[in-house]
This record gives C-alpha cells, sequence and structure tokens, in this order.
C-alpha cells in the first residue's frame, strides 16, 4: 500500500480483490458497488463485506503492508480524540463517591441469610437443584450462533453438573436429561464438571432457537434449549422486584423418565 491508496473506494477495491485471489467467487457484490458512479453509505458497505467473509468457507490471514501510509479517516475510523476524566463529575451520590455497601442492601443482608438457609427455599430434598446460567465466549449470548465458523465442534449448550449429583441422581455424561422447573421442562445433553457446587446446575443462555419464524438458518441448526423456558415469573428479588433469573430451583431426570 501507499499514499495513492488512502482512499476508501481504492483501499476497498484492493481488499476485495486480494480476497478473490483466494476464493475467486468471493466478493462480486462488493466490487459492482465499488465500481458504481457513486459510492453506497459507508454502513452499507461495512455490512455487505462483513456478510461476505462470513460466507468464505475457510479461514485466511490478509496482510496490510504499509497500513501506515493511510490517513483517511473514512478508513482508519473517527478520532475523538484523548480521553478526558469526568469524575467525580458524574457521580450522582451526595458525597461524590461510589457507595459500595448502600443502606439498602446491607439492611438486606439478615433476610438473604434466612432464605439461604430456609430449606423450602435452598436445594433442599434429595433432587432438587438450583439452576444458575452461564457466559460462553464464542456465543455471547445469541447474536453470534448465526455465524458459521463460531458454531463448529461440539455442542456448547449444556448442562453443567458436579460428578457427585450425576452419580447420586443416576444420570452420565453425555446424556440427554429432561431439566425440569415449576413452570416448564426441557431437554438438553449433561456435562460433568467438578468445577460446579454441588447442588448447583448450570445452563447457558442465549439459546433455543427452534421456535417458528425465528429464520436463522445457522442457528437453527444448533437450537440449544432456552433457560428461560425455566425461569419463574412468581418470583421476584424482594429488595428490588426484579425478576430473579438465577437460583431457580429444578431437578434432574432421565429423559425417559420424563
Amino acid at each position: 500500500m501507499d499514499e495513492n491508496d488512502d482512499d476508501p473506494r481504492i483501499f476497498l477495491r484492493y481488499y476485495a480483490a486480494a480476497i478473490k485471489r483466494v476464493f475467486p467467487n468471493a466478493c462480486d457484490d462488493i466490487i459492482a458497488l465499488l465500481n458504481a458512479p457513486q459510492l453506497p453509505p459507508q454502513e452499507y458497505l461495512a455490512t455487505k463485506l462483513v456478510n461476505e467473509l462470513a460466507a468464505l468457507p475457510e479461514e485466511f490471514v490478509l496482510v496490510l503492508d504499509d497500513y501506515h501510509f493511510i490517513g483517511e479517516k473514512a478508513v482508519h475510523g473517527l478520532d475523538l480524540g484523548a480521553l478526558e476524566p469526568c469524575l467525580p463529575g458524574r457521580l450522582r451520590t451526595g458525597d461524590r463517591r461510589i457507595e459500595l455497601a448502600p443502606h439498602e442492601l446491607t439492611n438486606d443482608v439478615p433476610r438473604l441469610l434466612k432464605k439461604l438457609e430456609d430449606s423450602a427455599y435452598a436445594a433442599g430434598g434429595r433432587d432438587s437443584l438450583l439452576l444458575i446460567g452461564r457466559r460462553q465466549v464464542r456465543s455471547n449470548n445469541s447474536w453470534m450462533h448465526n455465524f458459521p465458523r463460531l458454531m463448529r465442534g461440539k455442542d456448547r449448550c449444556t448442562l453443567l453438573m458436579h460428578p457427585d449429583d450425576a452419580s447420586r441422581l443416576g444420570v452420565a455424561a453425555s446424556e440427554r436429561v429432561c431439566l425440569v422447573s415449576r413452570t416448564g421442562r426441557i431437554e438438553v445433553p449433561l456435562e460433568l464438571s467438578d468445577e460446579m457446587m454441588p447442588g448447583v446446575v448450570s445452563l447457558p443462555h442465549g439459546w433455543g432457537h427452534h421456535r417458528p419464524g425465528t429464520r436463522l438458518a445457522t442457528a437453527g441448526q444448533h437450537p440449544g434449549a432456552s433457560l428461560n423456558d425455566l425461569t419463574d415469573d412468581q418470583r421476584v428479588d424482594p429488595l428490588c422486584g426484579n425478576a430473579v433469573l438465577s437460583g431457580v430451583p429444578v431437578r434432574v431426570e432421565p429423559v425417559d423418565g420424563c
């Protein structure tokens, strides 16, 4: 690259041409747009380019040599300047300090401890468990599930359980199990991990792409199961009134016993 490439149209032409050297059938739509008399909006071009890259059959490495010659902001992005401190001015507390232990929370601790000790709330009963969610780097909730490369490999929508609980309940790794709460039931593959606390199971959220009208071809091939099908609409946090989405009482059964 050199100073003459300091133009979005020229830059993207070279970019698309480099990709076509590896994938001859790629980037035809992008090149047609770049050759048009009037260049489309940059946001539209960026979306088209991302879609083209997502459709490529395999990964590749593109080296931008002498990229430091490019100075056009439309290529590099917009520089908003150096960061400026905004604290404590943006704090709305009376003393302009961050309250790590506000009275509303500390005063609620005795109630919380009593709840945790209450066998009706905790994992009381031989077969009762508490369900929590989890996030995964490669699926960031659900918006990456329609990207083919990130969906490769083993099934990641699994129920994590401690081996001791699995032995007690008579279930084994890789089996499909039935996860049941007061409000619903789902089927998921089981994965064992000694990193889980006994009495607690974990299901990643952001799955459940099997519903009519989803219109996500790749995600539809890996639908998984939705944690939201098990949350209880009658359980709310007494302090703030938010819905309880973690620590939901559930039980796990073999699929043939559901």
